[in-house]
């Protein structure tokens, strides 16, 4: 098009400026292209950045040769900024979470773990990348899964639960433990899993067994 666009490249910024050029030019030679979009920094004319998204429709003749095209930007900044902060929330809670001596996980209807902490590594001797995805069964073991089952179903019942019991988890490595599992509600009022808090209790026990 023959329109002048200097003004307007000038104020994207320097880091998104030839990203963002080239792939207006890519849609405007292109006959086939009819639509353009692309997120990038603009700058504001008092100076300040603005997170935006700009789209654009191509106009073109019988030929297909780009005419001009009709436009609109959209400002992001406050939504990206609240992301931002949402990341940043979810980060510290993660590192808070991962200093916690106990197992904090969440399992879905199907008892796959969806999220772990990190005492999972201490606990069962491998990374959190090999727990979180993976079933109960295959992660406690058989014996110990069907023991943590029957209390996992009330949970998805709607029911918390707490309890003490031994688990005689995979590799002879049973333990003593208190657990808390909490239902995880939908908005449908259903329940999609389980929030679960498990300490290891077993000094605790034998102390009392001593006694």
């Amino acid at each position: 098009p023959g329109t002048d666009t200097s003004w307007w490249q000038e104020r994207i910024h320097p880091d998104d400026r030839a990203r963002v050029v080239e792939s207006i030019r890519a849609t405007v030679i292109d006959p086939a292209c009819r639509h353009w979009q692309a997120e990038y920094r603009f700058m504001r004319g008092d100076g300040s950045v603005a997170d935006v998204l700009d789209r654009g429709s191509v106009l073109r003749d019988e030929e297909g040769r780009a005419v001009r095209m009709i436009g609109a930007m959209l400002d992001l900044t406050t939504r990206k900024q609240a992301e931002a902060a949402v990341r940043r929330g979810r980060e510290e809670l993660q590192v808070i979470i991962d200093a916690v001596p106990s197992l904090i996980s969440y399992v879905d209807r199907d008892f796959i773990y969806r999220w772990n902490n990190r005492a999972y590594e201490r606990w069962f001797d491998r990374p959190v990348s090999e727990i979180s995805g993976r079933s109960l069964r295959e992660v406690l073991g058989e014996a110990a899964f069907a023991r943590v089952r029957p209390r996992l179903d009330r949970v998805f019942a709607g029911e918390a639960h707490e309890y003490e019991d031994y688990l005689p988890y995979e590799g002879g490595k049973g333990r003593w433990i208190h657990a808390i599992y909490a239902p995880h509600l939908a908005s449908d009022g259903g329940v999609d899993g389980a929030v679960v808090a498990v300490t290891d209790i077993t000094e605790r026990r034998r102390a009392e067994a001593a006694v």
